[in-house]
């Protein structure tokens, strides 16, 4: 290895699950090319910065990552600072100009390029089958496709990501025997929009048919699905997750918005009424299926009549879970060109009431699990309780289930619990002897 100053290195990979999948296959390929890996950021070689670019919280918060780290090199904690990522595809001219300290910028496909820049001699090729996973090991994100085909007015990532790339199910399913090695217990299928997997591949392959190569292949307990888009749906998906034990009864389905004009200047697919028959149609076929959406509010020309049959619809849902975003302006977007009529304060308003029923919604259900059995994934120890989920929550955006101390538990297991109390949307349960899970 050619004498550059650096032998060691962190990752700080901000953004979404796909971004952390990005920031392990870097970790795995460095590692390979005889770089140390280390988890502290603030004192190493080289920091690299995996960024987001989406939304304008995203980009504040990268932007704030970055000039830490360029205190750090400074201060002399760090020797040299590679940011990478979406932000950088979008905005790398203004960057460079603006933080002229960091010593390298990179785009979206920058893994090879890091390994050639710190290790050339070894000729590796960072690859799925190489990542190091970032947090305890027994989940794991499998991305199964990068880029977007759909054409939402709001949406930069096709900027970002260009259209869909699907990954071949060989491609895939080598992956997934990698991570048994791992011993993961549960896989989390992510893309930009998984339900369209694999419309781009020769020949065409449903989500449906990749998913019987996953449970073919994979050794987890449980398979969940992130990212489900109603605006394209494979025959056969709802029996297949209701029929197949290891499919978490799950669906995360961005909805954005209910009101038919809201969802064609959106330029979404599927109108009110079809994403009602398809969220009801869900909840009819598959008994005690957890859906969870995104919601976005503050979009131009939403008006109250607008919003208030969003609220309504949630409220009479009832969904499991729910996340709102307020609107940003994306330049080069469609959507860009109607301006941003709905002042900061209004959006953040329609934003907490919809979070303020979700929250009552939540809380109501929570509690009526009272005396339920499930089984529950143990993630970590916080004090005198064990912290989990159920399988109604995917890892870091949805509810926990405290479990006190009053037996050893392995963090990674799987166990059944029955339900003895709530703690407003989260609940406590205690472990129960036996493999009978009476569900939800």
């Amino acid at each position: 290895m050619r004498d550059n100053g650096v032998k060691s290195f962190s990752v700080v990979s901000l953004g979404c699950p796909k971004n952390t999948v990005d920031s392990e296959v870097a970790i795995g390929g460095l590692t390979r090319a005889g770089l140390r890996y280390v988890k502290d950021s603030s004192e190493v070689d080289l920091l690299i910065i995996n960024t987001c670019g989406f939304i304008e919280p995203a980009r504040e918060e990268a932007i704030e990552t970055i000039l830490e780290a360029v205190n750090l090199k400074e201060n002399g904690q760090v020797k040299k600072i590679a940011v990478v990522g979406c932000l950088v595809q979008l905005y790398k001219k203004e960057l460079e100009k603006e933080i002229p300290e960091v010593d390298f910028y990179l785009g979206i496909d920058f893994q090879k390029k890091l390994v050639q820049e710190f290790a050339p001699e070894k000729g590796y090729c960072p690859d799925y089958t190489d990542r190091i996973l970032m947090d305890r090991g027994h989940y794991a994100y499998l991305k199964i496709a990068d880029g977007c085909d759909n054409k939402c007015s709001f949406c930069s990532i096709p900027l970002i990501k260009g259209k869909q790339k699907s990954r071949t199910p060989e491609e895939i399913a080598a992956e997934v025997r990698y991570l048994n090695k791992l011993g993961v217990k549960e896989l989390i299928l992510v893309s930009q929009d998984t339900t369209r997997y694999g419309v781009d591949l020769k020949p065409q392959l449903e989500l449906p048919e990749l998913l019987e190569n996953v449970l073919r292949e994979s050794d987890a307990q449980w398979i969940r699905l992130l990212y489900c888009n109603p605006d394209f749906w494979a025959d056969g998906l709802i029996n297949m997750v209701r029929d197949e034990s290891r499919l978490v009864k799950y669906f995360d389905i961005p909805i954005q918005h209910i009101s038919d004009s809201i969802l064609k200047s959106m330029r979404r697919v599927k109108m009110g009424s079809e994403i009602k028959e398809l969220l009801y149609r869900i909840r009819a076929e598959i008994p005690g299926v957890a859906i969870r959406t995104s919601l976005l509010v503050g979009y131009p020309g939403e008006s109250e009549k607008d919003f208030w049959e969003l609220l309504d619809f949630v409220e009479e849902f009832r969904f499991e879970r729910l996340g709102v975003f307020t609107y940003s302006p994306e330049e080069n977007t469609p959507a860009f060109e109607l301006g941003d009529s709905i002042p900061s304060q209004e959006k953040e308003n329609r934003r907490s009431l919809l979070m303020e029923k979700q929250w009552e919604i939540m809380e109501e259900k929570a509690a009526e699990l009272k005396g339920k059995r499930l089984e529950v994934i143990v993630d970590d120890l916080e004090g005198n309780f064990y912290v989990g989920r159920s399988q109604w929550d995917a890892p870091e955006i949805d509810c926990i289930v405290k479990i006190p101390k009053e037996v050893e538990l392995k963090i990674g297991e799987i166990y059944n619990i029955e339900v003895v109390d709530n703690d407003g949307i989260d609940i406590i349960g205690k472990v129960i002897k036996g493999n009978n899970c009476g569900g939800f």
